[in-house]
This record gives structure tokens, sequence and C-alpha cells, in this order.
């Protein structure tokens, strides 16, 4: 094995190079190698530079080990390929880990290295990380360029930080460094996860006048924005805009537009995005169907919730938990109970396993109808199939109960909160007078009432409003 090492170095480094990769996946000690095999630097770096290729972080890491061993000297342009590598197989732990030992080679490190680790950080979603590397640059007087911000932007992009990445481009400006498409993108998309609507319309503006043009992703990342802020119309506005541009909306713009609509209850403005996406080039996909059903079930139109997911099968794309879990959402809020049932049945007969979210989506769908035996059963059913019910889950199987003033019920759902670990809160409290309020039962309903206070919930309005109700049918209002 060993001499085979030596003879594939005649051979060349790359063929030495992949050699010394099957030596790192091998059993042979890494205490060998310094000093029975003759290893030609240049070689380990090829190896290096070969892992580094199909992203095998692991067998870059054995080679930094075995140079290590060896006393070889790993130079910057090693230790960067092998931080890339472990960047490129977003291992941030590893690059950090990496530059750290980079102290035995008595060497500082230099800015491709940094940035490189930078990179992997954000790739890891580690941008308070991400900034630590971009401050140790800044205090070891290292050469910031516009790949360092684009890099620490991007990170605080993957941490939704768009004020952080609005800071960095800023101080990009500010270092006379021209920010690029890429940066602009990077920012843009992080006010969109941050909520941020207003700040990512200027930065759109701005790019404009900085003669940067923006790209279908600079727009796609806007509308998000528009989205998560609740315009809405700005959303179209800028999907209108695009197509008196250059630019074409793709598939993603779209999608951006029909959830900004989604999220403002707009159903009818869902429906024609994806009617007119289905009449381009631009093939509709699960993300665009499944935003159309939930914005109808925000606004209660379950019929048309059923018949977006009988379209997604003639479109020939599967529909998933999510997808169904809309619909009975759907169906929920349209007060359809038995058509929840059938879309949670049908969802068994698909092959797809309804999650807690789909079960709650039933549950509130019977407690919205007054069936509590329906809905106990599916609460049932849960346990059965090993998903944890949460608050939601009994909240809405509790108000169910309500109806027809079934309080007992109530009360032994109320009593299994510590079983199924969980908090109860003021809505689970009201919900439970309520239901006494209903049977008559005061007593019960002010006992609930103290109850509150002891385990630290202070009762709002509706608990008063609900708890004075009983003492009023049981003519206790004295109480």
């Amino acid at each position: 094995m060993h001499m085979g090492i030596r003879a594939t170095w005649n051979m060349g480094p790359v063929v030495h190079a992949g050699a010394w990769q099957g030596l790192c996946q091998s059993n042979v000690p890494h205490t060998a190698t310094p000093h029975e095999l003759i290893v030609p630097c240049a070689s380990l770096k090829a190896a290096v530079s070969a892992c580094k290729k199909c992203t095998r972080w692991e067998q870059s890491l054995k080679l930094l080990v075995i140079m290590k061993h060896a006393a070889l000297r790993a130079e910057h342009v090693t230790c960067s390929v092998i931080i890339s590598s472990c960047e490129k197989g977003a291992e941030w732990q590893m690059a950090v880990a990496v530059f750290s030992m980079m102290g035995w080679a008595t060497m500082g490190a230099n800015a491709i290295i940094c940035n490189t680790t930078i990179s992997a950080c954000g790739k890891g979603a580690k941008w308070q990380r991400a900034l630590i590397w971009l401050t140790y640059m800044e205090l070891n007087a290292l050469e910031i360029g516009i790949v360092t911000y684009s890099v620490a932007i991007n990170a605080c992009e993957k941490g939704a930080k768009g004020s952080r990445a609005l800071f960095l481009l800023t101080a990009a400006g500010l270092a006379v460094l021209e920010a690029d498409t890429i940066s602009y993108n990077s920012t843009i998309s992080a006010c969109a996860k941050g909520a941020e609507w207003q700040e990512a319309l200027v930065l759109l503006a701005t790019m404009g006048q900085v003669v940067l043009k923006p790209t279908v992703v600079s727009c796609s990342a806007a509308i998000t924005a528009s989205g998560r802020g609740a315009n809405w119309q700005m959303a179209l506005l800028l999907l209108t805009t695009m197509s008196t541009t250059i630019l074409e909306a793709n598939a993603v713009s779209y999608n951006a537009a029909i959830n900004a609509c989604e999220k403002a209850v707009k159903w009818q403005q869902a429906l024609v995005l994806l009617a007119a996406m289905n009449k381009t080039i631009l093939e509709s996909n699960n993300i665009s169907y499944n935003a159309a059903i939930s914005a109808c079930a925000k606004g209660a139109k379950w019929q048309w919730a059923a018949e977006l997911l009988i379209a997604m099968e003639q479109a020939m794309l599967e529909s998933d938990t999510i997808s169904h879990s809309a619909a009975i959402s759907a169906c929920a809020n349209g007060g359809q109970w038995e058509q929840a049932f059938k879309l949670l049945s049908a969802m068994g007969k698909a092959a797809l396993e309804p999650n807690t979210i789909s079960y709650n989506a039933a549950i509130n769908a019977c407690e919205k109808c007054g069936k509590w035996r329906q809905a106990l059963v599916l609460l049932a059913a849960m346990g059965r199939l090993l998903l944890k019910p949460n608050s939601i889950s009994l909240n809405a199987a509790i108000s169910s109960c309500e109806h027809d003033g079934v309080w007992q019920r109530a009360l032994q759902l109320l009593a299994t909160i510590d079983q199924h670990a969980l908090e109860a809160n003021d809505i689970t409290y009201c919900a439970a007078i309520s239901t006494c309020a209903k049977a008559i039962e005061w007593r019960k309903a002010l006992v609930l009432l103290t109850d509150m206070s002891q385990v630290l919930l202070e009762p709002n309005y509706n608990c008063y409003c609900a708890a004075i109700s009983a003492c009023e049918k049981g003519a206790e209002w004295q109480k």
C-alpha cells in the first residue's frame, strides 16, 4: 500500500492525489504517515484540491492533520482550499476549526481565508459568527473588500437580519466600495425575511440610482417583502411593472405575489394570478397551488379549495400534506366539518401522513359546528398515530364542548393538560368557562376563574364575560 502511494508520485500529482484520497478513506493509521511514507508537499496540496472538487471535506481535514503530524507547513492556499471544501459542504463548525488550527502553521490568516470562513458561517445560518470574523478582519487590519461584505450580507440574509444586512451595505458604500447586484439582492431578501418591506423597496429603487439593473431576483425579493408587510397592492404593482420592462416574471415572482394575496386574505386575486401563470409558459407548482388554497382557506371558500386540489391532480402535481391541511382549514372556516373529515380521510388513501396541523384543522371544523364527539374522536386518533396534540388541539376540542354544554368533558380535557406536557393559556380556560356557562354551572365557572391566578394566568375580558354569563344564567349575579 505504502509503496503504491510512493510510486504514484512519478505518475503525476493528480494520480497521486487520487491515491492519497484512497488512503484517507482506508484504515491506515495517521501515525504511520509522516514516518513511513515519502510525502511530497505538492502531492498533499494536489490531494487537498482534489477533495475540494468532489466536496469531500472529511478527507480534506484528514490531510490537514497528516500535514500537521508531518510538520509540513500549510500555506495560505492549502488552508483556504480546505476551508472552502468545508464551506461547500455547509460545515461551518469544521471551517472554524480549520481556521483555529492554522496557529500551528505559524502564519496569520489572509482575506481569502476569512472570506471563505464567513461564507461557511453564512451557509450554516450562523450570521453572528460571520460578523465576528468580519470584526476579526478589522482588528487585524486585513483588507475588507466587496467580496467580504457580500458574503457577510448573505449570512445576514440567511438569518433574516435585514437591519444588519442594511448596515453592512451602507458600510460598503462608506468604504467607497461599489456594491454589486448580488449584494443588493441579498440585502433585499434579508429585508423581506425580516418583514422590513419599506427598506426593501427603497433598495430596489436605489439600484437604478447606482447604475445597477434590478434582476428578476431583486424584484421577486421585493414582492416577497411587500407580501410579508401586508402590502399586497405593492406586490401586484411590482409584478405588473416587471412585465413592462425587459424582465420576465418567473414562477418565484408569481408565487411571491400569490403568497402576498394569501396573507392579505385576497383569495380572488390569488386565483387570478394562478390562472395567469397557467396561461403563460410558466409552470405552476405545489407552492403556487398551496398558497392559493391557503388564501381560499382564510376566505372560508372551501369549494374553491377543494377545486384547486382536483386541479393539482389534473396538472399532474402531487398534492402534499400542506395542500390538504390548507383545504381542511378552508372547510373549518366554512363550517363544513363533514368535508373536513373527507379530506382528512383522503390523505390516508393518497399515502400522505396527516400531521398535527391537519388534525388541528379538522378539530377546529368540529368545534365551529359544535361536533364535540367527532372532535374527541380526532383527538384520540392523534394519540394512536403518535401525533402529540398541542394547545391548539385541546383548545379547539374544549371549545367544541360548549355547543351542547358538556362541561364534564371540557373539564376532563382541561385535566389532561399536564398529561400532554402542555401549558394552559387564557384561551383554554375561557373555553372551559364558556362551556360551564352554557350548562349553567356557575360554581364550576368561578372555580376555573380562580384557578387561573394559581397557574399565573391573568383572566382576560372574555373570561370575565363568560363567568358573568354563567352567574347570570344561574341567577347568582351577586357573585
